[in-house]
């Protein structure tokens, strides 16, 4: 959290358990962040204790002009930026990523000019989405189920 777009992650599982409620696992919050040097340790216990889950991963990004300010779903995990030169390996099976920042000779600059408010905006659109998605998933479920109830006592 000495970035702010570093927070945007944990701001979303913020907004996830307490705005939201969702009913899912969520790791990652302001309380406990999952950074580079918890990443590995965070990865394993998921793992362990949730082995067929998908994990979705939060990420704030940086990309051209024309991506600043924009959600990207990314139908795969994320290689964090921290590891890529100690450890390239791919978190989560998909990734949800705020574009936040720009690439360029001025990346420094352009990563201390970036807003609280701006990440805040963005994690709540996130945060909202996932909520619903959660939602409609659970909905269909629960069709499903009653579905097949229905079916069993025809």
């Amino acid at each position: 959290d000495s970035v702010v777009i570093d927070s945007l992650g944990p701001i979303v599982g913020e907004m996830l358990k307490k705005k939201y409620a969702v009913p899912a696992y969520v790791y990652g919050d302001l309380d406990y962040t999952i950074t580079a040097s918890n990443i590995d340790y965070v990865s394993s216990f998921i793992s362990i204790m949730h082995p067929r889950a998908k994990i979705c991963v939060i990420d704030a990004s940086i990309g051209t002009m024309d991506d600043k300010g924009n959600i990207k779903l990314v139908e795969s995990g994320v290689v964090p930026a921290g590891l890529t030169q100690q450890n390239p390996k791919v978190i989560g099976d998909i990734a949800i990523l705020g574009m936040l920042a720009t690439h360029g000779f001025r990346d420094k600059i352009s990563l201390n000019n970036i807003k609280m408010q701006e990440v805040l905006s963005m994690a709540e659109v996130i945060a909202w989405a996932i909520s619903q998605a959660i939602a409609e998933i659970e909905y269909n479920e629960n069709e499903e189920v009653m579905a097949k109830q229905e079916y069993m006592y025809i």
